[in-house]
């Protein structure tokens, strides 16, 4: 069936029944681990990211800001 495709809509489904049934204390969405591994960046990439988010970015958008006013300035 298309339901069981999906990972965990059997155990929500079986959740749901367990609960029409009225059995209660039962876990409709079990809880996952909140590990994650670390990434790794060099110290190259994290100025060229610094320097994208800090400045450049910024930058673009206040000059887009620029343009659109003095586009409506026009009119």
């Amino acid at each position: 069936a298309v339901y069981q495709t999906v990972p965990g809509n059997v155990t929500f489904l079986q959740g749901c029944a367990a609960s029409l049934a009225g059995q209660e204390g039962t876990t409709l969405v079990e809880s996952k681990a909140l590990e994650a591994a670390p990434i790794t960046i060099s110290g190259h990439t994290a100025a060229v990211l610094g320097l994208v988010f800090v400045l450049i970015l910024p930058a673009a958008v206040l000059a887009a800001g620029a343009v659109v006013v003095m586009l409506r300035r026009r009119k």
